[in-house]
């Protein structure tokens, strides 16, 4: 499940707005055992924290959920971080589940964590979002965290080659699982056209 960047916008997490949560419906069950976040730092921030749970309330705020250490980020350097849950959290489909962001209490406006939003969030999707300065009272807001939630990976072998000009790669799992094919682009043959020269076309194609 993931909601990833079409406009991005930097919103610090400190003050009102010191944890922030946006909320997704699995279509699909599964255990989620990775969330990834946009993020940079501004001065020296404590520990930044995600977590995935199927409710706002502070007693669930304990697990799932991973912690990012300011040492692992440079200062105003936006970077995509992957990191594991401890626990994997259980998500079964149709249930909906908020992603929350969590700087600390004692962040200000000189040292604090931005995290990557949609400011537009809530038009754009049927997602709720959400800001709060406690973890208790959370207040409605058009602002989106921008999110990954992904279950376990496979270890895989790439193979990249070429192909009659054009670009491929094989995925062979370590599990024995089948291999796939993916195509850089996409290729076919085209139809005659003589009737305008100037485009390519083919019937095969939607």
């Amino acid at each position: 499940n993931f909601r990833l960047p079409r406009s991005v916008t930097w919103k610090g997490l400190y003050d009102v707005q010191t944890y922030m949560a946006r909320s997704f419906a699995p279509t699909a069950s599964y255990s989620g055992w990775r969330v990834e976040v946009i993020v940079r730092k501004v001065g020296n921030p404590g520990d930044l924290t995600i977590y995935v749970n199927s409710t706002l309330s502070i007693a669930t705020a304990a697990t799932p959920r991973a912690t990012i250490h300011a040492d692992d980020v440079d200062s105003l350097t936006s970077i995509h971080l992957s990191h594991a849950l401890y626990p994997k959290a259980t998500l079964t489909s149709g249930t909906t589940y908020y992603v929350v962001v969590a700087g600390r209490d004692e962040d200000t406006a000189t040292n604090h964590w931005e995290i990557a939003v949609d400011t537009a969030a809530t038009t754009a999707t049927s997602d709720t979002c959400y800001r709060s300065e406690d973890y208790v009272t959370w207040f409605p807001t058009s602002m989106g965290i921008y999110f990954h939630v992904t279950d376990a990976n496979v270890p895989f072998i790439p193979r990249f080659f070429e192909y009659k000009q054009q670009f491929y790669f094989v995925r062979s799992n370590d599990n024995g699982a089948p291999s796939r094919l993916y195509i850089n682009g996409d290729r076919g043959a085209a139809d005659s056209n003589s009737t305008d020269l100037s485009l390519l076309n083919d019937a095969t194609k939607s």
